[in-house]
């Protein structure tokens, strides 16, 4: 066990001109372009001063509506910029997977801690100070890899499993729109 201050570090990067890199959100299913989540950009007309987060990165919005913060790290882009109140941090430690973490952020003992170390009543707010001091379980890196890898091989299954009830409740419901059609 340790306190993820202990692998992780705050960027503090910003935009110097409006429109430098594509507006970003985080959001429960991961990092995503603005436009596409809101259907439009809300982001201010000038975004100088917006943080910029590169591939592997990792941010959150620090202000949740729900009691649950979703940590999410850029993998589909090389870079972009979100709002100057999201806090974008990077792993400085070998000792740590990225999958691993991101696992990790995605688990309910992470969701139990951190829901102790936020704050507020209508929306609660989680600031990096308080997420570096969230424990989280080091094995080695190559225990890491294999939990990662056994976590991707069931969540394959599941989503094969899944399409594949979607596929067989297609059919039926065809089948009985061409028994009505027959009748």
């Amino acid at each position: 066990m340790g306190k993820l201050g202990l692998f992780i570090e705050e960027i503090a990067e910003k935009t110097t001109k409006n429109n430098q890199y594509e507006v970003l959100t985080s959001s429960q299913n991961g990092i995503i372009s603005q436009e596409e989540y809101f259907n439009k950009q809300v982001a201010s007309v000038d975004n100088t001063g917006y943080k910029i987060i590169r591939r592997g990165q990792f941010t959150y919005r620090s202000m949740s509506d729900t009691g649950r913060f979703y940590i999410n790290r850029l993998i589909n882009k090389e870079v972009g910029i979100v709002s100057p109140a999201y806090p974008v941090f990077k792993l400085v430690s070998n000792k740590l997977d990225p999958e691993y973490l991101e696992l990790f952020f995605q688990s309910e003992a992470f969701q139990r801690q951190i829901s102790d170390k936020s704050s507020g009543s209508t929306r609660l707010a989680l600031r990096f100070a308080k997420l570096k001091n969230v424990e989280i379980d080091v094995p080695s890196i190559e225990i890491q890899r294999r939990i990662v890898g056994a976590i991707k091989k069931v969540k394959a299954t599941i989503s094969t499993e899944d399409n594949e009830l979607v596929f067989c409740d297609e059919l039926i419901k065809s089948r009985f729109v061409e028994q009505e059609a027959l009748l």
